[in-house]
């Protein structure tokens, strides 16, 4: 009885200390420290997750050109006219020829639009020489011969490449090394 009283006034204190203990939660400094390790994370992911969007942008564009350089082919020979695309240095036109060949990619002289798609919006600049690709409408080979059209995402100097051969078969490429693209030849 009255050791186990006292035993019990001993360790009585010391129970409401550990359970004060466990309400306590987190210190200023434990708090401060965890803060600095995720920040530390996010300023390393940021850059890649970063470019890996970037990428993902220009990926998409240059498939996009790749599948409207395919479909233009197809429409000459469907249409049984020559059907165009015109480069301009942020947009393209996919458009039957008709007269003289596009100067813009809103300037079609009497040409007739089929498709026209503006990228300035997403940073991505285009070039062509020439700037119209034309494929006729036999065979839906490509009329000026071998061409190539550039898409190139500004803010990160990389490029992807619309490769036309004359036969009128289209292949993305690369001209610097883009990771999972074959090179331009």
């Amino acid at each position: 009885g009255h050791a186990g009283r006292q035993l019990q006034r001993v360790l009585e204190p010391m129970k409401h200390q550990t359970l004060r203990a466990a309400q306590r939660g987190f210190t200023l400094i434990e708090l401060m420290i965890v803060v600095t390790l995720v920040a530390v994370l996010i300023s390393l992911t940021a850059p890649s997750f970063t470019r890996m969007l970037a990428r993902g942008k220009l990926e998409g564009a240059a498939g996009e050109l790749v599948t409207d350089l395919q479909y233009a082919r197809s429409e000459a020979v469907a249409r049984n006219a020559q059907v165009a695309i015109y480069t301009g240095a942020n947009c393209y036109t996919v458009y039957q020829v008709i007269g003289a060949a596009a100067t813009g990619c809103a300037a079609l002289g009497t040409g007739v639009a089929i498709k026209s798609v503006t990228l300035a919006d997403q940073g991505i600049t285009t070039a062509a020489t020439p700037a119209n690709t034309v494929f006729e409408p036999i065979r839906g080979s490509s009329v000026a011969g071998d061409n190539r059209i550039t898409l190139t995402l500004t803010a990160a100097g990389s490029t992807l490449s619309a490769d036309v051969k004359a036969v009128g078969r289209v292949k993305l490429c690369t001209e610097n090394g883009f990771t999972g693209v074959p090179a331009c030849t």
